[in-house]
């Protein structure tokens, strides 16, 4: 059996990935209801901006070159 890190580095396994679409923000946001976001403590709403950033960032540079 192969090692995820030399599997990785094999064109043939990202071979499936060329073929599939790509995403939107919408698909990959991670929302929460009024009352939810109300329950998070500030570390977690931090958390929260960070990680859609980095997903608004993720999504953007999957859009490059594609005429998006």
């Amino acid at each position: 059996m192969q090692s995820l890190p030399r599997l990785l580095m094999e064109k043939s396994f990202f071979f499936p990935f060329i073929f599939q679409s790509l995403v939107s923000f919408e698909e990959v946001a991670v929302c929460f209801s009024k009352e939810e976001w109300t329950q998070l403590n500030p570390h977690q709403k931090a958390l929260h901006g960070e990680v859609m950033r980095e997903n608004l960032r993720n999504v953007a540079f999957l859009g490059k070159g594609t005429g998006m």
